[in-house]
């Protein structure tokens, strides 16, 4: 064995139309009586329970044309490569690729959410 490589990334992702307050300036909060929209979005939770709280908090615009869903999207990337030589002049690559994503999308609406 003359060489590993292990890679591991995790990216994911929120679109969420209709947030209806302010970003504001410092990690992207505003006063809303409460910070709108939280620390833990700001420093990248991507979560479902944070449409539910938006919602509840009435922070998203909730009429009948806005159709368009909230989206959360989560992308796993796992890459491992190895390069073998078990006798001299005999030299073997061995590549490894896993990818998982995942993407779910929340209608909500005015009387409530499906």
């Amino acid at each position: 064995l003359r060489r590993v490589n292990v890679q591991y990334s995790v990216v994911d992702g929120m679109m969420l139309s209709g947030y209806a307050p302010e970003v504001g300036d410092i990690f992207g909060q505003r006063r809303m009586g409460t910070l709108a929209p939280g620390l833990g979005f700001a420093f990248g939770s991507v979560k479902r329970d944070f449409i539910d709280e938006a919602y509840d908090r009435g922070w998203l615009i909730t009429n009948d044309n806005m159709t368009t869903p909230a989206m959360i999207s989560s992308a796993k990337n796992l890459s491992i490569r190895a390069n073998l030589e078990p006798i001299p002049g005999l030299k073997i690559d061995l590549n490894a690729n896993r990818v998982d994503t995942k993407s779910t999308d929340v209608y909500y609406m005015q009387n409530g959410m499906p």
